[in-house]
């Protein structure tokens, strides 16, 4: 029996007084934050601590004669031990995967007490934002004697020939199993055999995420002892030098890069919010996902398999040398069989997951130990499940410059940290893909990536053809590249038989590792630095916004994609010097689907039309404002802001048009909007709401920002903008909109009648109520 735990805990933060507080819960987003801060821009300038948690818990006598008990955590960031009434159980040290462990030997009848210790002191303890203390789901277990955990069963397809599949758990002569096989509901097989063929099989794919529900009965002398249920899909996977096929068919891997956190909420690992992060992915036309750069949550992967999201999952971004200072390096050697086991653990029954990734942009591969590490890595992926295939996110200037040296990122930052370096790959960012296809930097990477199965490549374009003809039997993806290098990457895949996928940097935007990609305006205020100073937050890189809004270079995605049937418009903002600017490598564009700058006119803009069409046309209230052809999906204009209607239309190469785009101002006395967003098929205790000021016409005005202010009968667990320079805290009940957008997180508790009034200056304040409707239940 598998019993969430979250509820009831204490915690102390750096021996203060404690506290009450329900998991999963990231402590870190509530800390100090300021320009001090040993973490600097990797942590979004906030502080760490030391978290001592403990919650006391119950268990009956003739519980403990009867079953054993185990408690799960998803993810404690970071260095956590475990004590049972006093008696060390574990030491975690790594921040993003599972883990469990028997708590049977030192349980007493009566009242216990559970402690973890968690050492998130010490900063910068990674290149991004990590969060602190226990940020995902804990659960408590309990197996009858000798039984296993929910994790040890997974399910195999054998073959898609008549439809076998394989059952996969610890044998136990004690317990007779019974099969029991559902989908949508209804009971499709009973079995007493492992193995079994399935009637009229509904595959998983992308386009059609089919799942099925397997329920496991363990019998004594026929009597019912446990029982297990999980979800699991039916697929066939196969990696080839003439492409990539999902049940034969093929595919292409339409991919963003997510780090681990959920925006305003940090890195709270909420169901609902990696359920929505998974939702706003698919919805943006994504099907893949790769987990940058460690092993993303149990929640997230429900979420890719229900939705049908490709993943690539990660275990590291450094083996032993250190790319920050206080970061994993010193606990991988020791730790990392451990973690990989984990890893397989939580991922091996996702139909979504397809490749396993060692970790990225590693030097260590370029001299022995490292090689040594990386194919006893690769075997044990291989032993653990061998019905997936291994790779990396592999940079070849890092593998062709570390082969000289001691490596790019050395111990302790005695040359060059992984800042400097992103600063060195976004100067010399063409000369970067350049050298990747070169004999030199071939014969310095060929060691490590010959190790893989499939190779992923780090902004390396040029390296996707010299392998075609030098290395023609390598299959190859891009596991990291420029979002406005997606219409050349995609020809390249449609060239390449062997290239079957992009994953853009990043898909959506995430706190920490500040202004990597940010255009500022503002020179004096440390613009033109890579990382950015305090008060920024986030590394304003992402195809959406932190809060999950599009911008250009999602709709220049969605056009090379072709998920448009007709152009789309961005618009570089109105009411920004652009004299002022600086630019950043790691995005192309810092236009936004809107037309609404209220006071503006005259501003100069810069306009992106994206299409693939013949020719576009772009009108400003009615007049033309010129045709131009699209190169490689984008023609851009530069014309004076005028508030009204901003529209285009496409043409064919016969001039007949193909489709049109309007992006209007908004007009009227200006009000606030909310729309509740729904984000998973079960009962929701988490609801997000997007806020926005907008006209009488139901157009978001970007020019008229304000601080909100929200009053409700539930709990504010978060509220924010996507504004880079922020100052304002996310877990207050006030924020500031940003290009007129806000998120609001509520938990609704107990509550089904949600009450919400929102006031903000300069816009009539908004009154709400509202019932989330039951659905069917899950078992995330």
């Amino acid at each position: 029996m598998k019993t969430l735990f979250n509820d009831n805990w204490k915690v102390s933060i750096d021996g203060g007084g404690p506290f009450s507080i329900d998991l999963p819960k990231d402590l870190m987003i509530s800390s100090a934050r300021d320009e001090k801060a040993p973490g600097g821009g990797s942590n979004a300038f906030f502080h760490g601590g030391v978290y001592l948690y403990s919650k006391a818990f119950s268990v009956f006598d003739e519980e403990l004669s009867a079953s054993d008990f185990h408690i799960e955590f998803e993810g404690v960031y970071q260095k956590s031990t475990v004590y049972l009434n006093g008696h060390k159980l574990l030491f975690h040290p790594n921040g993003f995967t599972p883990f469990s462990v028997e708590l049977t030997p030192y349980l007493k009848p009566g009242e216990n007490l559970i402690e973890v210790n968690v050492d998130n002191s010490l900063c910068p303890s990674c290149r991004w934002y990590t969060g602190g203390g226990i940020y995902r789901n804990v659960f408590l277990h309990k197996v009858p004697k000798g039984g296993f955990l929910p994790g040890d069963v997974y399910v195999e397809t054998l073959s898609l020939n008549h439809c076998r599949i394989k059952i996969h758990h610890p044998f136990l002569s004690q317990f007779e199993p019974v099969y029991k096989i559902y989908y949508e509901g209804k009971l499709v097989l009973e079995s007493l055999n492992p193995i079994m063929a399935i009637p009229s099989p509904q595959l998983w794919d992308d386009d059609n995420p089919n799942l099925y529900e397997l329920s496991l009965s363990l019998l004594q002398k026929e009597k019912l002892v446990d029982e297990i249920s999980l979800r699991f899909g039916i697929r066939e996977l196969s990696f080839t030098t003439h492409g990539f096929f999902v049940n034969g068919k093929r595919k292409y891997l339409r991919g963003g890069c997510v780090h681990h956190d959920n925006g305003i909420l940090g890195s709270s690992g909420f169901v609902e919010a990696e359920w929505r992060k998974a939702r706003l992915l698919k919805e943006a036309g994504f099907n893949a996902v790769r987990s940058a750069h460690n092993p993303c949550s149990p929640s997230f992967l429900d979420a890719c398999d229900y939705y049908g999201l490709y993943v690539m999952d990660e275990a590291y971004d450094t083996f032993f040398r250190h790319k920050k200072e206080y970061d994993y390096a010193d606990y991988f050697e020791s730790h990392w069989e451990e973690d990989l086991r984990a890893m397989v653990r939580k991922d091996r029954n996702h139909p979504s997951v397809i490749l396993y990734s060692l970790g990225n942009e590693l030097s260590e591969p370029n001299c022995e130990k490292g090689l040594g590490f990386a194919r006893k890595m690769v075997d044990l992926f291989h032993y653990l499940d061998p019905t997936r295939k291994v790779t990396a996110g592999a940079n070849m200037l890092i593998l062709s410059s570390s082969k000289a040296g001691e490596g790019v990122f050395f111990d302790k930052y005695r040359e060059l940290d992984s800042t400097r370096f992103n600063e060195l790959i976004a100067s010399l960012k063409d000369e970067m893909d350049e050298a990747s296809g070169s004999p030199f930097a071939d014969k310095a990477a060929s060691p490590f990536l010959d190790l893989l199965d499939v190779v992923g490549l780090n902004y390396a374009t040029s390296k996707y053809y010299f392998d075609a003809t030098h290395h023609p039997n390598r299959i190859l993806f891009g596991s990291e590249t420029f979002p406005y290098d997606c219409y050349k990457n995609y020809k390249a895949m449609e060239t390449l038989p062997s290239l079957f996928g992009d994953f853009m940097w990043t898909a959506i935007d995430y706190l920490g590792e500040v202004g990597l990609g940010g255009w500022n305006y503002e020179r004096e205020e440390g613009g033109d630095r890579f990382e950015k100073p305090y008060p920024w937050i986030i590394a304003d890189s992402g195809a959406m916004d932190i809060l999950g809004n599009p911008n250009a270079e999602l709709l220049y995605a969605r056009t090379v994609w072709k998920k448009e049937k007709g152009p789309l418009i961005a618009v570089s903002p109105a009411n920004k010097d652009k004299s002022k600017l600086v630019k950043s490598a790691w995005r192309g564009s810092n236009g936004l689907p809107s037309w609404s700058y209220f006071g503006c006119d005259g501003a100069n803009v810069d306009v992106e039309v994206f299409s693939l069409d013949e020719e576009v046309e772009l009108f400003l209230n009615g007049a033309s404002l010129g045709k131009r052809k699209p190169m490689e999906g984008i023609a851009r204009y530069e014309i004076a802001y005028a508030a009204g209607e901003l529209s285009v239309i496409s043409r064919n190469a016969m001039g007949e048009v193909t489709g049109r785009d309007v992006l209007t101002s908004a007009k009227g006395e200006r009000h606030i909007g909310l729309v509740p967003e729904t984000n998973c098929p079960f009962d929701e205790e988490i609801v997000f709401l997007a806020l926005s000021i907008q006209g009488e016409n139901g157009v978001v005005e970007s020019n008229a920002d304000c601080r909100l202010s929200v009053s409700s009968n539930v709990e504010v667990l978060a509220f924010g903008s996507a504004e880079q320079k922020q100052t304002e805290p996310y877990f207050t009940s006030n924020a500031t909109t940003y290009f007129g957008r806000a998120l609001l997180c509520l938990r609704k508790g107990k509550e089904e009648n949600v009450y919400i009034l929102v006031e903000g200056e300069g816009a009539k304040p908004a009154e709400f109520h509202f019932r989330f409707p039951s659905k069917k239940a899950s078992n995330h």
